[in-house]
């Protein structure tokens, strides 16, 4: 895949035949991040992936998205402040039965920032807290979230090809990829698609969960999922990025 985008100002090329991707007049390498994770953590339970292992065991080894890593940094007054930059594979079926390609999951550290936005695509993306109840949103081009601290999420991609930027500071694990804390907490969700709708399980509820891009307040109807806006009105997350059209001139604001 190669496409230019312009986002806000920005020009953005990316090229995954080359690996690389451009912003502006800087080039930055992207490496693969192989599904091989994914199902190996859903073998020793980490995971729910809604096929069973018969279907597991046949799966290849695929890229499910090429990341960019620290593309930029700036010092803040007791820490630094990282930007990523993801491109979600969108050529070729990641997972069997309809399985969505999605990012790994993982769990913030306790005192972690973390902004999203979405650049190209769409996403959604799972927010818990606890073990109780999972948090819901979807998220266009354009769209911010952020992550609470000491959250688990996990992103899956209903419209490709998906393009995420995010940037994150106080994390324990530093700004060494190889030590995140991927897979520590089992993500029970699983999301299948069919044509235009989808079908969210957990492993913990044998409902079906069925919604669209557009159409997903139906998902609410279980009383394990609650709309990602409640974060804002339970006073968990209160910060609106809104009023900066870009991640990238966010990074440089005052936050």
């Amino acid at each position: 895949m190669k496409k230019e985008i312009e986002f806000y100002g920005k020009t953005i090329n990316v090229d995954l035949e080359n690996l690389k991707v451009k912003l502006d007049n800087i080039t930055y390498d992207l490496t693969p991040v192989y599904n091989d994770k994914i199902l190996k953590a859903h073998k020793e339970g980490k995971v729910f992936l809604s096929y069973n292992d018969n279907i597991i065991n046949q799966a290849d080894s695929k890229p499910i998205y090429f990341s960019a890593r620290s593309i930029m940094e700036r010092k803040l007054e007791d820490e630094v402040l990282y930007m990523d930059f993801l491109v979600y594979n969108n050529e070729q079926r990641i997972f069997p039965d309809g399985i969505l390609n999605r990012s790994l999951g993982h769990k913030n550290d306790v005192a972690e920032f973390e902004v999203h936005q979405v650049i190209e695509g769409t996403v959604l993306s799972i927010i818990k807290l606890d073990d109780k109840v999972t948090y819901v949103g979807i998220f266009k081009k354009g769209d911010y979230f952020e992550i609470p601290a000491a959250a688990f999420h996990c992103s899956y991609i209903l419209e490709g090809p998906a393009i995420v930027a995010n940037f994150y500071c106080q994390t324990y694990w530093g700004n060494d990829i190889t030590k995140k804390p991927y897979f520590t907490i089992n993500n029970d969700i699983s999301i299948k698609t069919s044509g235009e709708e989808f079908s969210l399980f957990s492993s913990n509820d044998k409902n079906e969960n069925k919604f669209t891009v557009d159409s997903f307040s139906s998902i609410f109807n279980n009383r394990n999922f609650r709309d990602y806006k409640e974060l804002y009105e339970e006073k968990i997350l209160v910060k609106d990025y809104s009023e900066h059209k870009s991640i990238f001139d966010l990074f440089y604001s005052s936050l």
